[in-house]
């Protein structure tokens, strides 16, 4: 699980450091910095997987995602994680040209239980170290990629592949948010890989449903409280590779996409919860609650703590979820215009009776104008 992330220069996070907690509910107005924490773990995540820093198309980092009230030409990103009984310490350093037409890694690190070192890049020249402390192969350096993913497997870099693992495969993306009017309700081939919004969960479930006997039983028995009637998901074949996903209930069988918004959220929701039962996984949900009731919602998040494994970072505007979750987990996210984020512990006032989702909507917490 994520223990610790830093970040500087990067839109309003300037030397920005937040302690992560197995639970974790980031509070603030629009525009104060929440999403872009998570936008910085899907960054990383992905770039552990393989990915380039620049693409044609869709750039993952650009000038304009350097703060603009600054101008360094370079980017800091720093996690901490524990991982199968390790605390790593991750560093990724970007540095972008003074047109601002490239971007490139200028350092990368990766350290262990303190000071064991791992893996080191810094202006072209990397170094890899074994796990018995003693100094491995020098590496050669991609400008626009980590070096780490091709590194993990090695015999004698078992942590360093531990950690790589970790982040590419084990944290359930960098950010999700559903959108249930993006849903396909058919699925081509299984995968079990997710789109931020879960318009693939057609065929994440497939790879689930035929990965996990148990899956389809788990998720009847979440969504027999809030979806009643609900009987499961099944896949019915259309053509020799697709199926539709389709959801049985007691009187009839209905295609996912004729589902409701609320019904495909709640379905999606629960079943990222079957898919990381008794896996040591993160998941970063944001504003999940959006199309969901009050009543609906609360019985998910009381799911949650029945999963001792999962780490799970909330972004959520919805009073039922800031009442309940608050005052335990609470991180408020505080911003000035045209001023870097500050976060501090979530602290209700004593002398107030109010639920902590009305002073919010009355604006007690919001930054002096």
């Amino acid at each position: 699980m994520f223990t610790r992330v830093h970040v500087d220069n990067y839109k309003a996070l300037v030397n920005f450091d937040l302690v992560l907690p197995r639970r974790c509910l980031f509070l603030g107005a629009n525009g104060s910095g929440k999403t872009s924490v998570f936008e910085v773990i899907e960054l990383l995540r992905s770039l552990l997987q393989g990915a380039a820093l620049m693409q044609d198309e869709v750039p993952r980092v650009s000038a304009q995602t350097r703060t603009r009230w600054q101008s360094r030409a370079q980017q800091e990103f720093e996690v901490e994680a524990k991982v199968r009984g390790h605390l790593y310490r991750y560093r990724l350093c970007i540095g972008h040209r003074a047109d601002l037409s490239d971007c490139r890694i200028d350092a990368e690190s990766l350290h262990c239980d303190g000071d064991q070192v791992l893996f080191t890049s810094d202006a072209g020249k990397a170094q890899l170290y074994r796990d018995n402390r003693s100094k491995g192969p020098e590496v050669l350096v991609d400008w626009n990629r980590s070096s780490l993913p091709m590194l993990a497997g090695r015999r004698d870099n078992q942590l360093l592949s531990a950690f790589v693992e970790w982040l590419s495969r084990d944290v359930v993306l960098g950010r999700i948010q559903p959108d249930p009017r993006l849903m396909q309700s058919v699925s081509e081939r299984p995968s079990p890989h997710l789109a931020t919004n879960l318009s693939d969960f057609a065929s994440f479930w497939r790879h689930i449903h035929e990965e996990d006997t148990e899956a389809a039983a788990r998720l009847r028995e979440y969504l027999s409280g809030s979806l009643p009637g609900f009987r499961g998901l099944e896949f019915r074949k259309i053509s020799d590779k697709a199926s539709r996903l389709t959801a049985r209930f007691a009187d009839a069988s209905y295609g996912f996409e004729e589902l409701s918004d609320g019904q495909r959220v709640l379905i999606v929701l629960y079943g990222l919860l079957v898919a990381t039962r008794g896996r040591s996984m993160s998941l970063f949900l944001d504003e999940p609650d959006n199309f969901v009731s009050h009543r609906e919602i609360q019985p998910f998040f009381n799911a949650i703590e029945d999963c001792d494994s999962l780490q799970v970072i909330l972004i959520s505007h919805h009073p039922t979820l800031t009442n309940l979750l608050a005052t335990e987990c609470g991180v408020l996210f505080r911003r000035a215009a045209n001023a870097p984020v500050r976060v501090e512990p979530f602290s209700a006032p004593r002398e107030s009776s109010q639920p902590v989702a009305d002073l919010i909507a009355q604006g007690f917490f919001d930054e002096p104008v």
